[in-house]
């Protein structure tokens, strides 16, 4: 082979070292971005279970406290959850005439509409009251009182939101070390 031909050679080399590089770079990072969104749906499922838990002990609480003391147990039970309020649950008790008794807050949210009676956690709703979603549960106790029971979902969008920024990190540090890689395959 001729000096030029040899010259000529090597750009083209150059150029299909960075080519395979960028493939393969590619490659890797769209297989660990599919196995992190594997991982995302996983947590997010395993999150919404866990507060769909909680939510079910809140309700299991309150409705042995119906059992023994009807309306009043409720009303006073509910009453010292505000008193120990976290911001992580939405609680409201209105009498027939829609009057608040007890709660964590002022009125019934108006795009949550009571649905079933007793204290099953089943169908709980997601809601949002414009700052956060919640994880609800509304129901009409017997006599016509309704009830509201809800966990706050911000522990698991900022779980998820923090997921979300990572696999944004790792896909631009995977592209970053994959042209890096290649550049340096390319030149040696």
């Amino acid at each position: 082979m001729t000096p030029a031909r040899r010259l000529a050679a090597r750009p083209f080399a150059a150029r299909a070292t960075w080519r395979l590089a960028v493939v393969m770079a590619l490659a890797v990072t769209l297989l660990s971005l599919g196995g992190m969104g594997l991982q995302y749906r996983l947590v997010e499922t395993r999150l919404m279970a866990a507060q769909e838990r909680l939510l079910s002990a809140d309700l299991d609480g309150f409705a042995a406290l119906y059992d023994q003391r009807r309306i009043i147990a409720l009303r006073q039970a509910i009453d010292y959850r505000v008193a120990a309020a976290t911001g992580e649950e939405m609680l409201l008790l209105l009498d027939r005439n829609g009057t608040v008794l007890a709660g964590t807050v002022a009125g019934w949210p108006s795009d949550l509409v009571t649905e079933g009676a007793g204290f099953a956690v089943d169908p709980a709703r997601v809601f949002s009251d414009g700052r956060q979603r919640w994880l609800a549960v509304a129901r009409e106790l017997p006599g016509g009182f309704p009830l509201l029971v809800a966990r706050s979902l911000q522990p698991v969008d900022d779980t998820l939101a923090a997921m979300r920024r990572g696999m944004l990190g790792l896909l631009a540090a995977l592209l970053v070390a994959g042209a890096g890689v290649g550049w340096l395959a390319a030149r040696s």
